[in-house]
């Protein structure tokens, strides 16, 4: 395998030359780094040859440019690891178990080996339980290179913080678990912003972020 998003409609060269973050990237890196060597053709209409020996400068930056800033890609060569299976997961929890849930996850996060990979998510329904209500939940989804009652272990944190509404873990083929994770969706327009945290947020915060959301209109 080389690790790849999971965006099922995104082709590999702009996940490669974009960055590529997905649930492989803890134990193998973006996909960018895992890129050896490419061949790009210049606006002047010359060939070359990119990696850590031949034009290193734009070797380097063609890992996280984006596609068609140099010039167009026309070969990629990847490094590939061998992979067998792995335990997949997917819980969700209700409104009121949303604050304690996050702060056991993001300490789940940040302890856990890197065979662990999280997606942790906040998500506003205007399908409330009553007329005119909203459902606010929080919901979990990753992939552990280890067996399912490992991975329950290592999630044991969160389970004690409040029991989830939907759970599933299991043990699927690399392929299969591919399958299990990615996204589906036309293309849109949406906003989004970024930020790195050095460490988890506090209490404090999270209590702020969940209000915040719970607001939105």
């Amino acid at each position: 395998m080389i690790p790849v998003g999971t965006c099922a409609t995104v082709g590999l060269a702009g996940l490669l030359l974009g960055g590529g973050i997905g649930f492989n990237g803890r134990k193998f890196g973006l996909t960018s780094d895992n890129l050896i060597q490419t061949q790009i053709v210049t606006a002047n209409g010359e060939i070359l040859n990119c990696n850590s020996d031949e034009n290193p400068d734009l070797f380097w930056a063609l890992r996280g440019s984006g596609g068609g800033n140099y010039g167009i890609n026309v070969g990629f060569q990847i490094q590939a690891h061998e992979v067998g299976n792995v335990s997949v997961y997917e819980l969700s929890w209700d409104e009121t178990a949303i604050e304690s849930v996050w702060l056991a996850m993001q300490d789940i996060a940040i302890s856990a080996p890197n065979e662990f990979s999280m997606k942790l998510g906040i998500s506003i329904s205007e399908e409330g339980s009553l007329p005119g209500s909203r459902n606010i939940s929080l919901s979990a989804s990753g992939q552990f290179y280890g067996s399912p009652d490992e991975l329950r272990e290592l999630l044991d944190p969160a389970f004690s913080a409040a029991e989830p509404t939907s759970s599933t873990i299991e043990e699927l083929s690399f392929f299969e678990a591919q399958l299990f994770l990615e996204e589906h969706g036309g293309p849109n327009a949406f906003l989004t912003k970024s930020a790195f945290f050095e460490g988890t947020l506090s209490e404090q915060a999270v209590s702020i972020l969940i209000n915040h959301l719970s607001q939105w209109p």
